[in-house]
């Protein structure tokens, strides 16, 4: 993605919230995972601290 003359890399975003997506398909498959939700959670977090 480029904005102006700064080019931005996304490639990180994109492949955390792939696997995100995918941790969300498991704990749909098995709702009462406590330690899935609590990864799920945990990387939800992360993600949010890299795009800041």
């Amino acid at each position: 993605m480029t904005y102006g003359a700064t080019s931005l890399d996304l490639t990180a975003l994109v492949n955390a919230v792939a696997r995100l997506r995918e941790g969300l398909e498991r704990h749909r498959q098995v709702p009462q995972d406590e330690q899935l939700r609590d990864g799920l959670i945990q990387r939800f977090q992360q993600l949010q601290q890299r795009v800041r």
